[in-house]
């Protein structure tokens, strides 16, 4: 693909599926080139999204602010994983981790305890989820975290952008642990999974 200054970006996903790894990975596309797109954040107010700009989204009233150009990725990732997922990053007010953060991740091994996960939470986190995949039309350009959480050059092949020189030095986003390894109350919960479809 023929990047430009004026291309613009929405990234929108329903919480904790790797979306704002997608994100640095287009940036890290752009800035390759000397194209800096403008980020907009999560916490930014909701408006159209200008030419030479990327947005990171939740909220799918985004959809009715976008020019004819924009193009949309949905990052997804298994239901019950990001719902469970979710659960953890409120417990520890830390939505992401680097493993090249060796000290970061020891840390929280040692400071950071298990914690029981509140079922009826969970399942409302796992309904309200799937219900914002529901809305979602079929027709934007759909990431798993799944495809890229090992490999990010899947990012740069499936949206069709340069892959920059250091790709090897971005490190992915992951919990310093699996998240049943967090989950004091891993057996009562894990059959939600089942929900998810």
């Amino acid at each position: 693909m023929n990047i430009t200054e004026t291309d613009s970006w929405v990234i929108l996903s329903p919480f904790r599926t790797g979306s704002a790894v997608i994100v640095d990975c287009i940036r890290k596309s752009y800035n390759s080139k000397q194209i800096h797109l403008k980020h907009f954040e999560v916490k930014d107010k909701l408006e159209r999204v200008p030419p030479g700009s990327i947005r990171h989204c939740h909220d799918l009233e985004i959809l009715n602010y976008l020019n004819g150009s924009t193009r949309v990725v949905i990052s997804t990732r298994d239901i019950f994983e990001s719902a469970l997922s979710f659960q953890l990053a409120q417990q520890y007010g830390q939505w992401h981790y680097y493993y090249d953060q060796v000290g970061v991740i020891a840390d929280i091994k040692k400071q950071v305890p298990k914690f029981t996960v509140d079922k009826q939470t969970l399942v409302d986190q796992i309904a309200a989820t799937t219900n914002w995949y529901r809305l979602v039309p079929d027709n934007l350009i759909r990431i798993d975290y799944k495809e890229f959480e090992n490999q990010l050059s899947v990012v740069y092949h499936r949206l069709n952008l340069p892959i920059p020189s250091d790709i090897d030095m971005m490190p992915m986003m992951k919990n310093p642990y699996l998240l049943k390894e967090w989950v004091v109350n891993w057996n009562e919960i894990k059959c939600l999974s089942n929900l998810t479809n």
